[in-house]
């Protein structure tokens, strides 16, 4: 005799304990939830930026030693002696039949040895009265503020003023001789009309300084 279902599924005719085993195998089996994987992909995150803060930390790290060597080897640099504790000599020079007054400084070996001014430029300027009073005064004007300008700093020094009968000239040991020719055009307005000539050469030696102040002036009493 045949019995007949009670209409229930199978499953329902299961035991508990073995639907609740099913279950958590089943719970087991399933891929990570969308809350799952976020959580994963945030704990990812939080390791990458560790790992960055490391690598950020160490390149910092490099460049401090890169730069703290860089300091350590630099030389530090020189203090030169200033524009107004140079001491000038004056004295007459006789050159090809004309009469010159120069004047040439003399406690300029902290300078050469400093070698830094290596280049030479020289500026001179013709008159355009014969050098009368008036005119030498207008000169020693320029002179002033040229000086006040352009060697206050730490690029050039005024070692030689050479006056003649028909111009005056004067030479300039400089870091950079182009530097310097273009700070002199810049002023040419100030220089009441004379006409700016220069000339610029490299002279680590001070040749030209050596040739006015220690061969051909003889100091005058």
């Amino acid at each position: 005799m045949l019995e007949l279902c009670s209409g229930r599924s199978p499953a329902s005719q299961l035991s508990p304990m073995f639907l609740r085993l099913s279950f958590c195998l089943f719970r087991r089996s399933r891929p990570p939830s969308s809350r799952v994987r976020a959580a994963v992909e945030c704990q990812g995150n939080v390791r990458w930026r560790e790992k960055l803060k490391d690598v950020h930390a160490l390149v910092k790290v490099l460049i401090f030693v890169l730069l703290s060597s860089q300091l350590i080897g630099a030389k530090p640099r020189p203090t030169l002696l200033s524009q107004d504790q140079i001491r000038w000599k004056v004295a007459m020079l006789s050159m090809d039949g004309e009469s010159y007054v120069l004047r040439v400084a003399e406690n300029v070996a902290p300078l050469i040895k400093a070698k830094v001014l290596n280049d030479t430029v020289g500026l001179a300027i013709p008159f355009q009265h014969d050098g009368n009073k008036s005119e030498l005064d207008g000169l020693n004007r320029f002179e002033d503020l040229f000086v006040k300008q352009c060697c206050s700093g730490q690029d050039q020094r005024l070692v030689v003023v050479l006056t003649g009968k028909s111009m005056r000239e004067f030479v300039f040991q400089s870091r950079n001789g182009a530097v310097l020719v273009r700070q002199i055009k810049n002023m040419a307005e100030y220089a009441g009309g004379h006409e700016l000539q220069t000339y610029v050469k490299a002279d680590a030696t001070w040749d030209t300084w050596r040739a006015f102040g220690g061969k051909s002036a003889k100091k005058s009493h």
